[in-house]
Parts: C-alpha cells; structure tokens; sequence
C-alpha cells in the first residue's frame, strides 16, 4: 500500500470510492430513515456529479491550505482523506473515506497517520463525526482526541460530534 498526495489524475477514482462509501448500507444507516432520499439523491453516480466533484477536488488539490491524500494498492485507488489548515494554529479533518471491500487492513490508520503529519506541535485538529458512527469515534479516541460538544449543524439529519485533540511533539 502506498499513501501519497493525491493528483488531478485521481479524482474519479476517489469520486467513485466516494459514492461507493457513501452509498453501502453501513453508511446510509447512520442517516435518519426521514433524510435518506435526499442524501441518497445527492450522492447518486451520474456524470453531472462526477463533473461538479472532479472540479470542487480540483480546486482543493491546487490549495495549499488543504491536504489530499489517497491510499492507492495495485494502482488502484482505495481510499482517501481531506485536511484544510485554517489558521497557523488549526488543523480541520475532513474526511477519511475507506472502500469497504478494503477494510481491516490499516488503510484508514495510514491515511490518519498522514492527516496528522500535515499538522504541527501545538496545532488543534479539530473534525466533526456522524455522532453514531461508533466505529470512527473509536478510532479517533484511541489516538487521544476528546469529545468537544455537538456540531452546530447536522449532517442529513445526523447529529454530528465534534473531536479535537492538541497536538505536543518533541
């Protein structure tokens, strides 16, 4: 496995992991029953969301204020993440995304692990979670990030909990 800075020449493939995540069952349930119409319409694959993703990714590639990274195996794209640097102090995730067909084999620790190398001492990372995915809140909490409230918005219907932790190098 190989985790590298992800290029213009990769969106597609994570746009598909994207929707392929998005869009399992392991996903929608976190999603209230009420909003999953609207969420699945979102995420559905055409070629108009593909376009519109590809250039809304573009821009973020070209930004230095963000970090892409894809976790690639066999040349093939299998997962990815986000970070934006919003001051230089504050780091905010914003996003890891694994395809399922992947899991269980330490892709999601080695993108985290290179999200948190886009991050100095004494940084803030900060990131918000669908409140019920148990799973991520794990993950996050074994590595020493503290629940910070609610988020001030929902995510489909989904309450979201904010994490953070502060970062201490030597």
């Amino acid at each position: 496995m190989i985790v590298r800075p992800a290029t213009i020449n990769d969106l597609k493939s994570i746009f598909r992991v994207s929707r392929k995540v998005h869009l399992s069952a392991s996903y929608t349930n976190l999603i209230p029953a009420e909003h999953r119409p609207e969420y699945e319409v979102k995420f559905a694959i055409t070629d108009a969301a593909e376009a519109a993703y590809i250039d809304f990714m573009e821009k973020r590639i070209a930004d230095d204020a963000w970090q892409v990274i894809v976790a690639e195996i066999d040349g093939n794209i299998v997962g990815y993440a986000q970070s934006q640097r919003l001051s230089p102090t504050a780091v905010r995730l914003k996003g890891l995304f694994v395809d399922y067909d992947f899991q269980g084999q330490g892709i999601g620790g080695a993108l985290f692990s290179e999200q948190m190398r886009f991050a100095h001492s004494n940084d803030t990372v900060e990131f918000e979670v669908i409140a019920n995915n148990q799973t991520a809140i794990g993950l996050y909490r074994k590595h020493g990030f503290i629940d910070d409230g609610y988020g001030d918005s929902d995510y489909y219907g989904a309450k979201m909990l904010r994490m953070k932790k502060t970062l201490l190098f030597d």
